[in-house]
């Protein structure tokens, strides 16, 4: 019977991520709370924070920052090699929120250096983004436009044209155009 259960969480854990890809973020709230309380009962530290940081994540993009906290803060605690950078990011977007714009610059520094080191492309040009984004809320217009065009990069170059779009805009927005090299 735990074999059944197994499988029923590890779908959970997956519907989990679908929903957050699919910005469905109250639909991965309910996955990945199951599936978070099961694999605690079960001492599996790789799903804990598998689950924990898409609590994370879908908890910070609905506002809910303590709770984007608590469970980023957990994911980090499992110290999984695929899971930790994805912790320190979603901490950096809280403090962000919340305008502690230096921890957030540290933390976000921190999930680059780890993720070129996992070789982790996808989480090195969210990490980027994001960091520019910090940099943009301080007005640190050079370093934000590095960090945007360096994200731009890495998107276009896994082939994730939409969010390549979303940071050009990002960059738009702050009045700092891609230069005739990216266009």
């Amino acid at each position: 019977r735990i074999g059944n259960r197994t499988q029923e969480m590890y779908v959970r854990s997956n519907m989990a991520a679908c929903h957050l890809l699919a910005q469905e973020y109250t639909a991965s709230i309910e996955q990945a709370q199951q599936a978070l309380a099961f694999y605690e009962r079960a001492h599996s530290p790789y799903w804990i924070a598998l689950n924990a940081c898409n609590l994370a994540e879908a908890h910070v993009e609905l506002g809910s920052l303590a709770d984007a906290e608590t469970y980023a803060l957990k994911t980090i605690e499992q110290e999984e090699a695929d899971t930790f950078a994805y912790g320190l990011w979603i901490l950096g977007r809280v403090r962000r929120a919340q305008a502690g714009y230096a921890e957030a610059i540290q933390l976000l520094t921190q999930a680059i250096q780890i993720s070129q080191e996992n070789e982790d492309r996808w989480q090195v040009a969210y990490c980027r983004r994001t960091l520019g984004e910090v940099y943009a809320d301080q007005q640190e217009m050079t370093a934000a436009m590095a960090e945007l065009e360096s994200a731009i990069g890495l998107f276009q170059q896994m082939q994730l044209e939409a969010e390549a779009q979303k940071t050009e805009a990002l960059l738009a927005a702050m009045g700092c155009g891609l230069g005739p090299s990216r266009t």
